[in-house]
């Protein structure tokens, strides 16, 4: 591209970048952590974390259903998916013990397609999938950064 042209945007064909349901596409546990360089090390960090994390874990579910309620669309979702937010801060706590505590294996592997498939049944947009994981790893990195000082936890 020369100087003072404009960017032309690469139109995405979706049968090349689309994956549909039907396609057998393997989203291991073991391929995810390696595309996202999680390795032995990382994971002993993060066991090693847990307990300066456990005891501010509430705090930040709190916070975070703060922002779900405050918004109309989510909340909405969570109405007619006929959920208890207690349940749901409950749930949500067991799988931040899980992402610091659990054996990445195959139980946890199914254990979170699980729970996807509960998000795809109450429809859920995706939007706030992404959104939710980006603030509950700041509030994670900010709440270990806290703890530990400096750029400990810069992710």
């Amino acid at each position: 591209m020369k100087a003072g042209q404009p960017m032309r945007s690469a139109r995405m064909q979706p049968s090349e970048h689309h994956v549909t349901p039907e396609q057998d596409v393997d989203f291991s546990i073991s391929k995810l952590m390696a595309y996202v360089g999680l390795e032995s090390e990382d994971r002993r960090g993060l066991i090693q974390a847990w307990p300066l994390v456990e005891p501010k874990v509430d705090e930040l579910i709190s916070r975070f259903y703060g922002l779900v309620l405050a918004n109309p669309t989510a909340r909405n979702v969570l109405q007619q998916a006929h959920v208890s937010v207690d349940g749901l801060k409950a749930i949500q706590k067991e799988w931040i013990r899980d992402v610091f505590c659990s054996e990445f294996n195959s139980f946890y592997e199914e254990k979170q397609r699980r729970i996807g498939s509960r998000h795809v049944q109450v429809r859920l947009p995706q939007p706030f999938m992404v959104t939710v994981v980006s603030v509950l790893r700041q509030g994670l990195v900010d709440l270990i950064q806290s703890k530990l000082g400096g750029d400990a936890g810069k992710a």
